[in-house]
C-alpha cells in the first residue's frame, strides 16, 4: 500500500533541501540565501568578483562548475513557495541556528 501523499500519482516526489550553500545534492530541490546564486545569473559576474577579491578561487571554480545554477534562493524566514502536502522530505544542516526573533 502507498502512503498517502495528498498528490496526483503522477507527480514526482519532492525532497528539499534546505541551506544547501554549496553543496546541492543530486535528486533534491537545493535552496540557500547566497549571494552566490544571484552572483552565478550575472555574465562574467564570478570572474569579475574574483579579479575583484570578493570571492575566493575555490567559490570561483564552484561557479566554473555550475554548481550555483542548481541552487534556488529560498530565505527560510519567509513562507515557503510550496503548495501544502507538496513536499515528501526536508533535510538542513546548519541553518537553524542562524534563525534569530
Amino acid at each position: 500500500m502507498e502512503p498517502e501523499t495528498g498528490r496526483a500519482p503522477s507527480t514526482p516526489q519532492m525532497n528539499l533541501h534546505l541551506g544547501c550553500y554549496d553543496q546541492p545534492t543530486v535528486g533534491w530541490h537545493n535552496t540557500d540565501i547566497s549571494m552566490q546564486i544571484r552572483l552565478s545569473k550575472v555574465p562574467f559576474g564570478p570572474r569579475t568578483a574574483y579579479k575583484l577579491g570578493l570571492i575566493s578561487g575555490s567559490q570561483l571554480a564552484d561557479h566554473n562548475a555550475g554548481v550555483w545554477k542548481s541552487v534556488k534562493r529560498l530565505d527560510v524566514g519567509k513562507r515557503f513557495p510550496f503548495a501544502d502536502q507538496s513536499v515528501d522530505a526536508v533535510f538542513s544542516s546548519h541553518v537553524f541556528e542562524h534563525l534569530v526573533d
